[in-house]
């Protein structure tokens, strides 16, 4: 039996229990501390899904098919022998018909940090941009970023971290077409 946690849109938290080739949909599905050795019906979210820590092993065959976005975090897998499909908006597998990619540049310093950080972007395309920070189980903490961003610009956001319990955070990146997720440790605030 596998457990996937769902955020509704609502904000209710809702467990689920998936087991064999059980079919689930719901409008956003994160899918957190997963192993899956065997074929399973594939994980249908109308927004998006999101997944940690998530291995898919040997005979394993995963499919994730989301509305809007399909984000990977740290602790993601697909181990020798084992198949991983994902598709967006109505089946276009990505990297084959819709092709994801971000041709820029992203990252903070420092990391880990006290206090703040600064995080550095720069995309090679036009479009709304936004970034924003996650905890550990994919809630959003803040939005740094959301605006429209200009093609070969470089940009700058700084977070602070004042008043928030040590530990490691994510970024997320969120941009027409791609998203990139990041991992940052404040260490004192």
């Amino acid at each position: 039996m596998k457990i996937a946690r769902s955020f509704l849109k609502a904000s209710i938290v809702f467990l689920a229990l998936i087991q064999g080739n059980a079919y689930s949909q719901f409008y956003d599905l994160v899918l957190e501390d997963m192993s899956i050795n065997e074929y399973t019906a594939p994980f249908v979210a109308e927004n998006s899904i999101t997944a940690s820590n998530f291995t898919v092993l040997g005979n394993g065959n995963v499919t994730f098919k989301a509305g809007n976005t399909i984000t990977l975090l740290p602790g993601f897998s697909v181990r020798e022998g084992a198949l991983f499909h994902a598709y967006i908006d109505e089946g276009e597998i990505l990297g084959k018909n819709n092709p994801v990619t971000f041709d820029g540049d992203i990252g903070n310093f420092p990391n880990p940090f006290n206090g703040k950080t600064t995080i550095r972007f720069s995309s090679q395309s036009t479009g709304r941009t936004s970034i924003k920070v996650l905890n550990t189980i994919g809630q959003e903490v803040e939005t740094l970023f959301d605006m429209e961003t200009k093609s070969n610009t470089e940009y700058q956001v700084v977070f602070d971290g004042q008043g928030m319990p040590p530990g490691i955070y994510f970024y997320k990146l969120a941009a027409p077409g791609f998203t990139i997720v990041k991992k940052m440790v404040l260490a004192n605030p």
